[in-house]
């Protein structure tokens, strides 16, 4: 098992752990390490590509005090989808599962300890020094893989006590996008959803102590990517907990539609501050839009064949030809209205 540390040295950082406890289950987020940072054997792994696959668990450590040994909170399993190098630093992606809840977090670290003695970031010369994407030889007992919002609380409670979220007044959870109650799964990281449909995600947000002031969770989408907000896409934190839902509808479409589904906050100086994307596809309906094309096509050279075949004046093979360029000039008509004109200057 691979262990992806994420400090709150960096702002990115910081904002690695929120994302990874927001994003809903098999939704894609990305870490990158600079590969002074990558153990022997994570080295091998990135080099070999075997790492791609494998199963890997996020794990956040408090590194506030730089002449103590630091703290680890484990928070979400994940999978690791692919790993790229970029010269002297290393991107992977992972794709979210289970919240990962250590109720014994002493423990914990005692494992990391035992299964990662050279490499685990500790306290040297007054700062902390070590490795922070690395391999422990086997997956530890703790923390419990879990899906439930009260495990997800107590994740939360671990962290927000921790000076790197001091100023962190809300944390949020996204958890499912559903149809007609009924979780989607997403594949490697993608969410393929059905044209004309409605969809609903549930957002659950908590503190345990704190009451957010002028923070709002922004959804967008952007244009001709086949999805229409039902809901209003801001909504405002308005109390410690609760459940929230976003309604929306995706459009029937000839072709597929890619597109991303962002959520920012907007907090009290009224900017955007992106948070991650959730990547979307709309299925296209494309031998659908072929029949409505065919029937289209038929209502418009209707008229004309019929009035061709009933003029005494016209020969047979005159007739035909009317046919036939009636048909094609329907056809054609049916295809550009169903499938859509775009300029090309």
């Amino acid at each position: 098992m691979f262990i992806c540390l994420s400090s709150g040295s960096r702002p990115q950082y910081r904002d690695d752990v929120f994302r990874a406890l927001a994003l809903p289950v098999g939704a894609a987020i990305q870490f990158r390490y600079d590969k002074r940072y990558l153990t022997q054997a994570t080295c091998t792994a990135v080099e070999t590509n075997d790492a791609a696959g494998q199963e890997a668990l996020i794990v956040y450590v408090d590194q506030a005090a730089q002449d103590m040994p630091p703290g680890f909170v484990p928070c979400r399993y994940a999978k690791i989808k692919s790993v790229a190098e970029h010269g002297t630093t290393v991107s992977i992606e992972l794709v979210v599962d289970d919240y990962a809840y250590a109720d014994n977090l002493a423990s914990f670290t005692q494992w990391l300890g035992q299964n990662l003695p050279n490499d685990l970031p500790k306290p040297h010369d007054g700062k902390i020094e070590g490795k922070y994407f690395l391999k422990a030889p086997h997956p530890p007992a703790s923390p419990v893989r879990t899906r439930q919002l009260k495990d997800w609380e107590q994740i939360v409670v671990q962290l927000a006590g921790r000076s790197d979220f001091k100023d962190e007044s809300c944390f949020f959870t996204v958890r499912d996008i559903a149809v007609k109650g009924k979780p989607i799964a997403s594949s490697d990281g993608m969410f393929t959803l059905d044209g004309g449909t409605t969809y609903e995600m549930r957002i659950y947000h908590y503190h345990p102590e704190r009451f957010a002031k002028h923070l709002q969770l922004q959804m967008s989408v952007a244009d001709g990517c086949g999805i229409s907000m039902l809901t209003n896409p801001t909504i405002r934190i308005d109390s410690e907990y609760d459940q929230k839902f976003v309604r929306f509808k995706t459009d029937r479409t000839p072709t597929q539609c890619n597109g991303f589904l962002t959520m920012s906050w907007v907090k009290e100086d009224g900017e955007l501050h992106w948070l991650f994307d959730v990547p979307l596809t709309v299925k296209g309906a494309f031998w659908r839009s072929i029949f409505f094309a065919i029937a289209l096509a038929l209502f418009l050279a209707g008229p004309q064949i019929f009035t061709a075949w009933n003029n005494a004046s016209l020969t047979t093979q005159h007739a035909i030809y009317a046919t036939v360029i009636s048909a094609v000039c329907g056809l054609l008509a049916g295809l550009f209205a169903v499938f859509g004109l775009k300029k090309s200057w």
